[in-house]
């Protein structure tokens, strides 16, 4: 089946001028036309020209499945056939709204604008394949009339949850936004995470937003606070391990801003999910090693220490089964109770717990859950990782 075509008519200059979390608002159109499986088209106008954009190509390079978009000087050369996306004024939208269009116009109608009934000069607009040549003629003559009475015999849409969001001034780029972070947080997310680490990420990734700071930066940035606290937990006296505990929490927090920033600007890639989850399982396991080791070395306390070890090994091979059944390319979910029930413990909601055992000085008595919980949790995985390869008869 075909892609459907997003044709973005930059003739006001905010396309290119406002800057929606670090990205121009025409790269980020065609980022969301691209995640949605339209194929981008850019009418070059009197504002904007593909030489008045030159670091637009640059940028669709960073970008993992991004096609750079075809620059046209006639609208004729938009293919219609399989439907048409139409972006006319200076909007901040979404996946959502793009599939929510679309729907629409299969369900009740073959051309659809978001927006209230009222207005009639929204900024998207859908079209399927036997409307796309009207809606192409009424955009691009410039003519009011011709859209109003277009608009009187599309569907209207309200966006929902979808994001349809004007930009006309610096207050609707700063709701924009706003509204972007609040997205960032995930489904999976536990109550901690939600309710305490994405607090303190999205204020740090607000911060960033708009530098020059990419997703793998703040992955190598975490994991090294991370294993800061590592090497204080393993000096085993109260001090060191209270904050060392303090910043293997605070790089679980840090640790939420690279999928943040990553989300925001589109800068999400294969490689930056590996070297965040492969990363992440070294601090992880190394913090379990040492909430045991620091005792172990300090008392000189063997059990401690074999203990702890064990704990080092079964993290770091429990990493191997988490990574095939949730992280791999192609990894699909099931709604298995177990398979729930290890997503939610393959958080990193350990990093409170050692802190409030640090606060009363009892660090090493994570030793023994950590122990406990990882033989259950390897087991576990392995067990779920044979019913997915188990043969299908």
């Amino acid at each position: 089946m075909s892609a459907p075509a997003a044709l973005i008519i930059p003739d006001d200059p905010a396309f290119v001028r406002a800057d929606i979390c670090g990205t121009s608002l025409l790269l980020r159109s065609l980022c969301v036309f691209a995640r949605c499986g339209a194929r981008p088209y850019v009418l070059r106008t009197a504002v904007c020209t593909e030489a008045s954009v030159p670091d637009l190509a640059r940028a669709l390079a960073r970008r993992e499945g991004i096609a750079a978009p075809v620059w046209v000087d006639d609208v004729a050369a938009v293919p219609t056939d399989a439907g048409l996306f139409v972006l006319r004024a200076p909007a901040v939208i979404d996946v959502r709204l793009c599939a929510a269009l679309q729907r629409a116009a299969e369900g009740s109608g073959h051309l659809v604008r978001c927006g209230p009934a009222a207005d009639v000069d929204p900024p998207i607009w859908y079209a399927d394949g036997s409307r796309g040549r009207d809606l192409l003629a009424a955009m691009t003559t410039g003519a009011e009339p011709a859209r109003r009475a277009l608009a009187s015999q599309a569907v209207a849409i309200d966006a929902g949850d979808a994001l349809c969001a004007p930009i006309s001034d610096a207050d609707s780029v700063r709701r924009a936004e706003e509204r972007l972070l609040a997205r960032t947080s995930k489904p999976s997310d536990t109550f901690l995470a939600r309710n305490f680490d994405r607090h303190i990420s999205h204020w740090l990734t607000r911060r960033l937003m708009h530098r020059n700071v990419t997703p793998n930066q703040v992955t190598l940035v975490s994991t090294g606070v991370g294993l800061l606290g590592v090497v204080l937990l393993l000096l085993g006296t109260y001090g060191p391990q209270l904050i060392g505990s303090g910043l293997v929490l605070l790089a679980t927090i840090i640790d939420g801003v690279d999928g943040e920033l990553a989300r925001l600007k589109f800068l999400e890639s294969e490689l930056g999910r590996k070297l965040d989850f492969w990363l992440d399982n070294v601090v992880n396991a190394s913090a379990l090693f040492a909430a045991g080791a620091g005792y172990g070395l300090t008392t000189g306390s063997a059990v401690y220490l074999w203990a702890s070890a064990f704990n080092l090994v079964a993290a770091a091979t429990t990493a191997v089964p988490i990574y095939f059944l949730f992280f791999r390319p192609g990894a699909t979910a099931s709604s298995s109770r177990l398979e729930g029930i290890l997503k939610l413990f393959a958080g990193r909601d350990y990093a409170y717990l050692v802190f409030a055992l640090a606060v009363v000085g009892r660090v090493h008595w994570f030793t023994w859950i950590c122990l406990a919980g990882l033989t259950v949790f390897l087991v576990a995985a392995l067990a779920l990782v044979a019913h997915r390869l188990r043969p299908r008869i």
